[in-house]
């Protein structure tokens, strides 16, 4: 008896399929992973940690808006503000946008000021995106020839930054999260109530110290 040879299946093409079909897998497991980290991998609450200690901001430093006008971060001395430090290109950024918002938009936190300083290459990246994705936060973009201030460098974004009114950073800390929490919202309730130092003691010196 001789055996049938089907000649429409080649050696090695079912190995192929195969291999195929595990490439086509485990990219789709990395888009996931990667581009719709909500689904994959839902957001932790933030710690609400100070990695650096305690220390004072500085607001002698300039960013733009999205028509390029400069903003001066003095602008938003005395106020508790949110800063968060994001790109475009970076999904983790991207993917606690949504809780930012949401945060932002509470009605109790009004008094917070609210701000995403993009460090992207250049503006125009910043300003379609927000068109296709708007945000409820201030967005500002500084030029990459523009250092931030050391105590705002960190080694990765996102990098979300809490000043009381006296310009102390109260919370540092790196890698999304999911800003809408309790907690956050109940610290910025605090900060919001929290006088400035420099202002309540009259001594102008508190906010270089």
């Amino acid at each position: 008896m001789s055996s049938a040879v089907n000649s429409d299946d080649p050696p090695g093409r079912t190995g192929r399929l195969i291999l195929a079909l595990v490439a086509t897998v485990a990219v789709w497991f990395w888009v996931v992973r990667v581009f719709m980290p909500n689904i994959a991998n839902p957001l932790a609450d933030p710690k609400l940690a100070n990695s650096g200690g305690l220390r004072q901001a500085s607001f002698h430093w300039t960013a733009r808006d999205l028509d390029g006008k400069e903003v001066p971060f003095s602008e938003f001395q005395g106020h508790p503000v949110f800063l968060n430090i994001w790109a475009t290109w970076c999904p983790p950024c991207r993917a606690e946008l949504p809780s930012i918002n949401d945060l932002a938009a509470r009605s109790e936190l009004k008094e917070v000021v609210f701000l995403c300083v993009s460090v992207d290459d250049t503006r125009e990246t910043v300003r379609q995106f927000v068109a296709s994705t708007p945000l409820v936060p201030r967005v500002l973009w500084i030029d990459p020839t523009t250092e931030l201030p050391p105590e705002f460098q960190t080694d990765g974004i996102p990098a979300t930054f809490i000043l009381d009114r006296s310009g102390s950073i109260v919370v540092s800390e790196v890698g999304a999260a999911n800003w809408n929490a309790p907690e956050v919202a109940s610290l910025l309730s605090t900060l919001i109530k929290r006088p400035d130092n420099a202002q309540a003691t009259g001594d102008s010196s508190a906010t270089s110290k």
